[in-house]
Parts: C-alpha cells; structure tokens; sequence
C-alpha cells in the first residue's frame, strides 16, 4: 500500500505545505499550491486548516515537539542549569540551521513567528515539552530568576533563537555564537547573585 493511501488528509496537507515552503517560501507559497502538491481540491484543505496561518502553526508546532523530545533524551537534567540552557539552545540552533523548513519560516516567516511567539499556546506548549521541566530545575537549584515564568524565559529564548538564525552573520563561527549565548542571553534569566 502507498504512503499517500495509508496516510490521514491532514498528513498529506502538512507533508505537501513543507515541500511548497521549501520549494516557494511561506509567503509565495499559496492554499492553491498546497491543494496542488497535496493531490486535492482547494476547498479540501479548509476542512482540515481554517487558513494558511494555521496551517502553518500546526507545522511549527509539530517542528518544536519534534525539537522538544529530542532535547529530552539528549539533554537529562543533571549539573548546571546555565550550563543545560547553553547545550539546549546550541543544539536548537544547529536544528534550525539544518532544518530547511525552519530555516525558510524564519527567513520569509518571522513576522508570523514572532506573533505565534506571543499568542499562540499551541507552540508555547510544544517548547514547554522540555523547557518546563528544565526550567523549574533550575529554578530549584536557584540558577533561574524567580520572578520571570517559564512562558517568559522560553518567549525570550525563542526570539533570540530566531534572531541568530535571521542574522547568523553576526555569529559567524560556533565560538561566537556560545560566547554571545553565554554572555547575554542566558545571564538574562540568572539571578543577580548568580556567578556564570
């Protein structure tokens, strides 16, 4: 039996809107390209995906716990806190380096990314997956300032990601990247009396 046989309309939506953005960029890339590449009528997406915007949520969403769950068997919560953040974060930037449909989203998408950043639960929860639960250890270990949520700090981690993918070529070598992650975007959610 074939792939598209065995696979749910909603797969097939997804798997032909990563190859449109890929092959066209978020922007370009139509609800009719879609229907095209997916094998059916236009009208048939809508009754999986209410607009482009949700689809595409639903994508990035799916991306992130995809992120999520491999952070969590690759990075157990032990040692350091800052230390975890640093490791977590580089990984999630060789990901999205590597990721064509990532990297795409946030060179033709980052508007629409940084409203999902703001508003939309779903991709929140995909991230919290692991950022929770390695958060609140290091807020039990006294690394993670009380006062900011874990919403707050994975907000904060999530829009520096994006804006060293958007201009990498401020961070052009790894040394670069781990020293402006150590230095200032970690440090941002440290308590004051915390050492780095």
């Amino acid at each position: 039996m074939s792939r598209a046989a065995t696979e749910s309309p909603e797969e097939r939506i997804i798997r032909a809107a990563m190859a449109c953005f890929a092959r066209w960029g978020v922007t370009k890339t139509s609800m009719g390209d879609i229907a095209e590449v997916a094998r059916m009528q236009r009208p048939h997406l809508y009754r999986h995906f209410e607009s482009k915007e949700s689809l595409i949520t639903t994508v990035i969403a799916r991306e992130s716990r995809s992120l999520s769950n491999e952070r969590l068997r690759m990075f157990p919560r032990r040692g350091r806190a800052p230390t975890l953040f640093l490791k977590a974060l580089m990984y999630g930037q060789e990901r999205l380096a590597s990721n064509d449909f990532a990297s795409y989203v946030v060179q033709d998408g980052s508007g629409l990314l940084v409203r999902m950043l703001a508003t939309n639960s779903v991709f929140l929860e995909a991230e919290g997956l692991w950022w929770n639960p390695a958060l609140d250890y290091g807020r039990g270990r006294g690394e993670v300032r009380e006062e900011l949520s874990n919403a707050e700090i994975i907000q904060w981690f999530l829009l520096s990601q994006l804006t060293i993918v958007d201009r990498r070529d401020l961070w052009p070598t790894t040394k670069d990247l781990r020293q402006h992650l150590e230095r200032f975007v970690i440090p941002a959610i440290a308590p004051a009396q915390f050492p780095q």
